[in-house]
């Protein structure tokens, strides 16, 4: 992990060296729409470049707690499994202020209600529809203040938020899997200012979207350069 900024005073910075295997596991259960499974990939790919993703400033009083208990391991392999557990409380951690709900976490919370499904639904739909709050919540007869609250109790984000990474999620699968423009993927997801587009998905994947594009299509040309096997 890696701190920038201009910092008043002393600022701390905590590396985390993570064991292949280890990193292995954690791509095979976290969802594909996590933000960190694209850079665990390239992690595992043997990809030490230094990747960054996009948080609040406030994210910092969350994680603080956590990576300072990683920086103080124990010193016997008792606690061998919690040291384990903290990684993953971090990795649950990030994901949730990028943004995105662990599969767990998902599972425990109560089934969302009506009005609630019939807005996803309505979302997933239609991503590239100019979708305002006020026209969302009477698409289910709510108050936007109804629809924003029973978002944040049952979804975890509002409204916006959740469009923001559906949105973020479908221009990665159209740049890694066609050979759209970041220009012309972001148009068919709804986000037609190219400057908008790129920033929404930065701050999701932590990236930019054409170095996300470049890495995927640089793979599958290298697949396609391969000779055929013999016969």
């Amino acid at each position: 992990m890696a701190c920038s900024g201009f910092p008043f005073g002393h600022a701390r910075t905590i590396t985390l060296y993570l064991n292949p295997e280890y990193l292995t596991d954690q791509v095979r259960w976290l969802p594909n729409a996590h933000p960190l499974v694209h850079h665990l990939h390239q992690a595992l790919d043997g990809d030490t470049g230094l990747q960054s993703l996009q948080l609040a400033a406030t994210s910092t009083q969350d994680l603080a707690p956590l990576l300072l208990q990683l920086a103080r391991p124990p010193n016997n392999d008792s606690n061998f499994f919690a040291l384990l557990a903290g990684v993953a409380e971090v990795f649950d951690a990030l994901g949730r202020l990028a943004g995105t709900r662990s599969s767990c976490a998902a599972i425990a919370d109560a089934v969302p209600s009506r009005e609630v499904l019939t807005a996803l639904s309505l979302l997933r739909s239609d991503l590239s529809a100019p979708w305002r709050i006020d026209s969302l919540a009477r698409a289910v007869s709510l108050s936007t203040s109804q629809l924003t609250r029973l978002f944040r109790t049952q979804v975890g984000v509002s409204p916006g938020a959740f469009l923001n990474q559906l949105r973020a999620d479908r221009m990665a699968e159209l740049l890694a899997s066609t050979h759209l423009t970041v220009g012309e993927a972001g148009v068919s997801v709804g986000w037609p200012d190219p400057a908008v587009a790129s920033r929404s998905f930065k701050q999701r994947y932590g990236l930019a979207p054409s170095t996300y594009a470049n890495f995927y299509r640089t793979a599958d040309r290298c697949r396609s350069e391969l000779p055929s096997p013999a016969r």
